[in-house]
């Protein structure tokens, strides 16, 4: 512990000594946003040895050069420091890839790193946690009645909880036919008086997903009556394929160079 502690208070001064030597403001506001974090709890993903991971935004700061057409390093501060931060065993991951939970202090993802990724904790109004720290009870109740919102967790499965599965394979992507809407379900199932239902992300792919809708316990009486009035309803939205479509073919089409881009300015404007 005192040796990962030692790591630690050395990481914070070697970021602060970057910060007293820094000349280029992008540079020094990036600075001022790392972060330093005790372990992950995104599943699939090892503690470092060091104990200690980094966020921030590790990029050299650039701007286009008109004249020999390509991007040329303004400041290099951030590889510098990241390079010594890998060296003491410290991992770096990308602050707008990853936020902390609230209880236990890990990290874990708010992006994806493949077409199967699943959100594997909660961020409701800026309230954040993690699948370690969340009730899975209390989680699955707050996702109950709700036509847009469903449970992530791959490590929260429904069926241990108390609920059963009234109907899975729903799929909703760019393939066509694949509009199923959580919502008009959701509609279906107030309209025969039931509630207490919530949705599971069942499978994440590069252009759809499956999800399933389940019934808690207490309302198992009216299993019979959930599954009739989905198979007789109408459970579909929108085609997605088609909105992609007509969204492609009206499209603007707009110039943005390369220093706006890198610069992030609002192309839209334009």
């Amino acid at each position: 512990m005192r040796k990962k502690l030692a790591t630690i208070e050395k990481a914070y001064r070697i970021i602060e000594c970057a910060k007293q030597s820094c000349k280029n403001k992008q540079s020094l506001y990036r600075l001022e946003d790392i972060a330093l974090y005790p372990g992950y709890a995104e599943p699939g993903y090892d503690d470092p040895p060091s104990g200690c991971i980094a966020l921030g935004n590790w990029n050299s700061v650039s701007k286009w050069d008109e004249e020999k057409r390509q991007f040329v390093t303004v400041d290099a501060t951030l590889p510098k420091l990241a390079k010594k931060l890998e060296a003491m065993g410290i991992a770096l991951e990308w602050e707008d890839e990853w936020i902390s939970c609230e209880s236990c202090g890990k990290i874990f993802r708010t992006s994806p790193n493949s077409y199967g990724w699943q959100l594997s904790g909660v961020i409701e109004d800026g309230f954040c946690l993690c699948h370690e720290c969340i009730d899975p009870e209390d989680h699955l109740r707050g996702l109950e009645n709700k036509g847009r919102k469903c449970n992530t967790i791959k490590s929260i499965n429904p069926k241990d909880h108390g609920y059963v599965c009234i109907q899975d394979e729903f799929e909703n992507g760019l393939y066509g036919g694949q509009c199923a809407d959580p919502g008009a379900i959701a509609k279906i199932l107030r309209g025969i008086g039931i509630t207490r239902f919530l949705f599971n992300l069942d499978d994440t792919c590069q252009f759809d997903i499956a999800f399933s809708v389940w019934l808690h316990n207490s309302e198992l009486a009216r299993l019979d009556d959930a599954k009739r009035a989905i198979r007789e309803g109408n459970t579909n939205g929108v085609d997605p394929a088609e909105l992609m479509k007509n969204a492609l073919k009206n499209a603007p089409i707009t110039f943005v160079s390369p220093q706006d881009f890198v610069e992030g300015k609002d192309w839209r404007s334009k």
